[in-house]
């Protein structure tokens, strides 16, 4: 099952879209390109190979990196990316109707309702995101080049969110169809049409559905109260922590500005917050016709939001991983597999 599940609904994808694409004419207005990664459990090596190779034309062209390692259980969806996508991980999901009868049966018609039940965050409607892990293929892209990823899964909501059978020799096709998706293999079409929900997100809006906002709110309001709080227990070393003192105090103050500079851009292009804009984006984007939203302010905010997602980038890395080169979004060098904001800082 691991990682085969991932990999066949890769396949299954694939071969959705150009069934799609023979049919009916539908092109992508952008690349969509499918890999398969070799030497994941050695190391990443293959994802991060790949990476560093091409790290140039990456980070100048790579929209988002979508990520399926494996299905680890048959009860609710699960995702980790970063702040600025949660939204559009929202629409998708309410997208795709939920593989489990049962929960249809109790109203919750789509993945988004059951992942919300499960899951809640302390956010009304938005249901527990956390930044990705290292764990997988997509760190590189995150942690070393900058591009924004969404790793998802389908997983158990109890204490063990994975199956008994995790990385033993009874992964087998039987253990998959009888005990881990019994339905026709439903919660594999469901994550399948999550992700193609996702490359279509992606590849056909002319306005690229990235939240800024969302990230710097993150910044201002999680992320460094937590830096703050860290450093309270070490108020009694007050003159050797001056140094950090001071960095957090500028941190805070740029991190201001940041929300701000987001919001009044937002407010610059109202419209960009409600479906009608995105159409109207699209047609002037496709007609070159003069509108609210024309191809020069789609093209703008294009580079904007590549420089919001790139600009954390550290060439040096942190001084014990060079290849973890994301300030926000590093791998702490206690625990790979976990995710944490800033992790160079709280491991120094």
């Amino acid at each position: 099952m691991d990682p085969n599940s991932g990999s066949a609904v890769l396949a299954e994808v694939a071969r959705a879209m150009m069934q799609t694409v023979n049919e009916t004419g539908w092109r992508p207005a952008r690349t969509i390109m499918f890999a398969n990664w070799d030497a994941e459990e050695h190391g990443i090596i293959g994802s991060t190979e790949f990476v560093e190779e091409f790290t140039d034309i990456l980070r100048q062209r790579a929209v988002v990196y979508l990520n399926m390692d494996t299905i680890h259980g048959n009860m609710t969806l699960h995702v980790g990316t970063i702040p600025s996508l949660y939204r559009v991980i929202v629409e998708a999901a309410k997208r795709v109707e939920n593989p489990s009868k049962s929960e249809k049966a109790k109203g919750r018609t789509t993945v988004y309702d059951t992942w919300l039940r499960l899951r809640p965050s302390h956010t009304p409607g938005l249901p527990q995101i956390p930044v990705p892990g290292g764990g997988s293929d997509h760190a590189a892209f995150l942690t070393y080049a900058g591009i924004p990823v969404v790793d998802f899964s389908y997983k158990n909501a109890t204490i063990h969110d994975t199956y008994p059978l995790y990385h033993t020799m009874y992964e087998t096709p039987f253990v998959n169809e009888h005990l881990l998706d019994t339905d026709n293999f439903a919660v594999h079409r469901a994550i399948g049409q999550f992700w193609a929900e996702l490359a279509r997100f992606f590849t056909d809006e002319a306005v690229l559905p990235f939240n800024t906002t969302e990230l710097a709110v993150a910044i201002v309001k999680d992320y460094i109260p937590a830096l703050g709080k860290a450093l309270t227990p070490l108020k009694y070393y007050q003159k050797a922590i001056e140094p950090a003192v001071e960095q957090l105090s500028h941190f805070t103050k740029a991190a201001q500005e940041f929300l701000n500079m987001c919001r009044n851009k937002r407010e610059s292009y109202p419209g960009l917050q409600t479906r009608r804009a995105l159409y109207a984006a699209r047609q002037a984007y496709s007609s070159r016709a003069k509108r609210a939203i024309t191809c020069a302010t789609v093209s703008s905010l294009y580079i904007l939001f590549f420089s919001a997602q790139r600009c954390f980038i550290n060439p040096r890395g942190s001084p014990t991983a060079p290849q973890s080169r994301h300030v926000l979004y590093s791998i702490s060098e206690h625990d790979s597999y976990a995710s944490r904001q800033m992790a160079a800082v709280y491991d120094a």
